[in-house]
């Protein structure tokens, strides 16, 4: 039995990027991520045909509950060792069964009965019997196992027999094969929200049919709604364990990860519960309150924030913010928010929620107030998903083309996908478009005059060759002379006011220099240099131009230009 999975990607240590892709838990309104991931995948077949899929692009796909029947659907091979489901359809799987798996109420006549009807109900048991969910995710994923997975994939659930969380990881397995279960009983255990459906055990035998392991599942929303973290942390344990595919990728090197995490809709922020009201609440009220399950809510909407609190500020910490996107709708009310309300009306209303959320702007956590705010005023979702599409896109392509792609090369490629990123958006900001058009024009007159066979090479300690780099127009030979006559300057200032002057105007701080490994860090001591220097940034293309040459100065330069997603 192999226990790797079948990836049609090459491990991340051939390619610049690990690229992970994380999906929430909540129910029906897993409806709301598959609208989002069918538009990135439709954005991946424009660059690569209509026979790309996203399992082959993520190196890794993370799911809890509804998620992680999206990630099996995703990541399950098929017919020709492809996905058995392309993004566009698990839309309409959703709208097929999800009636069958919660059947639709009366919701007139449940209103009438109160809550204390539900209440009672609920303590005697859970609401579903499960029963479809269970038939219909046997059928779709037949008797695949764990290590079959066309890229590795990270599903949370909870054991309730031992009280604590369970991985099931392409990661674990090749170390413990005991978790290499069937998809099916993976993604029915993520999926068995209590109150809502009943628990799931299961066991893994090996060849022999001897017992390997028994498990005792409720849903990984008790311990991970939002997976994220998990994922990351999955992949950062492997590089800390040396595993040979992440060579020679460091555990903190989060200008390594490109992340995009999807939720499922939260509540509008609002006075929903206060002390007062839920100070008299018993078990009943806790788990009715209208159409809401407070105890619910409050365990996945807590969960849910404080991953997504915790991985922005690491991001932000190691100035990687920009390689984690959260696409979230924070604004659900209603019968929106149900988990198990599945009328055709709420349903089709859950796509348009879906459909909207393409069209809002990006936004991110404010660290201060733990609020969702528009990052980028001329940003949305759909430009997002754009640009991360042409992200993956050169990814893949990179590693399958060759496996040390030049940097140059590479920078130059960047530049293109820049340059036709802003021609996409240079009506909702013409200002912005011409800025950075005419830094990248300066940029690639300089990877034009690149020669490796004229220029001198130097080599750091790590034995890389890092080419030097001159311009080939006459600008770089007129910022020498305002050097030189600065110097001329300072000279003469020296003798007319004495060494102090010179000491608080000229004093030298030297350029932080690059070190070949952590670009994210060299780029922020830069920009504090500037700061320190009082360099305005009309007049930094002249400073960079000056202090810094070859990969370094294309490195900064293609940073400077880069526009947030």
């Amino acid at each position: 039995m192999s226990a790797e999975p079948q990836s049609l990607l090459q491990p991340p240590r051939y390619g610049n990027l690990i690229t992970i892709l994380s999906i929430d838990g909540g129910g029906v309104r897993g409806i709301i991520p598959s609208v989002i991931l069918e538009f990135l995948e439709t954005e991946l077949q424009k660059l690569d045909g209509k026979n790309a899929r996203l399992a082959d692009y993520f190196d890794v796909i993370a799911g809890t509950s509804t998620g992680g029947l999206v990630t099996t659907m995703l990541a399950t091979p098929g017919v020709d060792n492809r996905p058995i489901f392309a993004a566009k359809d698990i839309k309409d799987f959703y709208l097929q069964h999800c009636p069958k798996i919660f059947p639709p109420r009366d919701i007139r006549r449940h209103r009438r009965l109160g809550a204390v009807k539900k209440a009672i109900k609920a303590l005697r048991g859970p609401k579903y019997d499960g029963e479809h969910l269970h038939k219909v995710i046997r059928e779709t994923l037949k008797e695949k196992q764990l290590h079959e997975t066309l890229t590795n994939v990270v599903i949370p659930t909870f054991d309730i027999k031992c009280l604590q969380p369970m991985i099931f990881s392409s990661f674990q397995i090749k170390k413990n094969p005991n978790l290499d279960a069937k998809l099916s009983d993976i993604c029915i255990g993520t999926s068995t929200a209590p109150i809502y459906l009943p628990p799931y055990s299961f066991k893994t035998k090996d060849s022999k049919e001897k017992l390997l392991k028994e498990f005792n599942l409720i849903d990984g929303g008790i311990a991970a709604n939002n997976p994220t973290l998990v994922a990351i942390s999955e992949v950062t344990n492997e590089i800390t364990r040396g595993n040979s595919n992440f060579y020679p990728i460091n555990a903190t090197e989060y200008g390594r990860f490109l992340v995009l995490s999807l939720g499922t809709g939260s509540q509008q922020v609002q006075a929903k519960y206060d002390a007062t009201e839920s100070s008299r609440w018993g078990v009943w009220r806790w788990l009715t309150s209208g159409d809401s399950t407070p105890l619910v809510e409050v365990f996945t909407q807590a969960s849910d924030d404080m991953v997504d609190y915790h991985i922005y500020s690491v991001f932000q910490a190691l100035h990687s913010q920009e390689n984690y996107i959260r696409i979230q709708d924070d604004t659900l009310s209603g019968d929106l928010i149900s988990l198990d309300l599945a009328a055709q009306e709420n349903l089709e209303n859950l796509v348009k929620v879906g459909q909207e959320l393409l069209k809002k702007q990006v936004t991110r956590v404010n660290l201060d107030t733990g609020k969702h705010e528009p990052y980028h005023p001329y940003t949305t979702n759909e430009m997002a998903l754009i640009k991360f599409a042409k992200v993956l896109h050169q990814e893949k392509n990179g590693i399958e083309m060759v496996n040390n792609t030049d940097r140059i090369t590479r920078l130059e490629t960047n530049l293109a996908i820049l340059r036709q990123d802003l021609k996409d958006d240079r009506e909702a900001n013409s200002q912005r478009f011409h800025q950075v058009m005419k830094s990248i024009t300066d940029l690639s007159v300089k990877l034009g005059s690149l020669d490796s066979k004229e220029e001198e090479k130097k080599e750091d300690s790590k034995g890389f060759q890092w080419g030097t780099l001159e311009g080939s127009d006459n600008k770089i030979n007129a910022l020498k002379e305002e050097k030189g006559k600065r110097k001329e300057e300072e000279k003469e200032n020296n003798g007319k006011y004495g060494s102090n002057f010179k000491q608080v105007d000229f004093q030298k701080i030297e350029m932080p220099t690059f070190d070949g490994e952590d670009s994210h860090g060299w780029i922020y001591r830069v920009e504090r240099y500037y700061e320190i220097q009082g360099i305005k940034s009309t007049t930094q293309l002249k400073t960079t131009s000056l202090c810094m040459k070859g990969v370094t100065l294309a490195l900064y330069r293609s940073n400077e230009i880069r526009i947030p997603f």
